[in-house]
């Protein structure tokens, strides 16, 4: 106590101008305490704090699927008559791999997208085969029944394990 009757602050009671985090608010007292609340934290040297990857949205996902898809199966076309195995191993593999790096928000999208991908992809791929004299929409609604018709294991494959990708990351995070 001072001679004025008056009991000086603690040093835990004083905040430097500063010192402390101003963006925090005001801790209520607790009636039952007779000393002050400690102070606020005191500010730490910003940490460069690296947030995780967010994952893709299902947009993102569609946009890149259908691009690599679409890819290959133009390459496969340029190689060989028709849609084949260089298509089908990156159809599988996107499907999977888009899976495992969907967000939770989007996670519905790994079951969706592939068959979505897999008649996107063999829709653009048609644009680069020799045109028999068909109009557009006659070669392209041909291109993609074939695709389909022919080559159902890949669809199944792709989208099944797309769903176990999804299943997988549910169980491990």
């Amino acid at each position: 106590m001072s001679a004025s009757g008056l009991r000086a602050p603690a040093s835990e009671d004083v905040a430097v101008a500063g010192r402390w985090d101003e963006g925090q608010p005001p801790r209520a007292r607790d009636p039952r305490r007779t000393r002050h609340e400690p102070p606020l934290r005191p500010r730490t040297a910003a940490q460069p704090q690296v947030a995780p990857l967010p994952g893709f949205t299902a947009t993102g996902a569609a946009v890149l699927a259908t691009a690599t898809a679409t890819l290959a199966a133009m390459l496969d076309i340029a190689i060989s008559p028709g849609l084949g195995a260089l298509f089908g191993f990156v159809f599988v593999m996107m499907s999977v791999l888009v899976a495992l790096r969907l967000g939770w928000r989007d996670a519905w999208g790994a079951v969706a997208l592939p068959p979505l991908v897999f008649v996107a992809a063999a829709a653009i791929s048609a644009q680069v085969q020799p045109a028999d004299g068909d109009d557009w929409v006659a070669r392209t609604s041909t291109a993609v029944a074939t695709a389909v018709l022919d080559h159902p294991g890949y669809l199944l494959i792709g989208t099944v394990l797309a769903a176990l990708a999804i299943g997988y990351r549910a169980r491990v995070e």
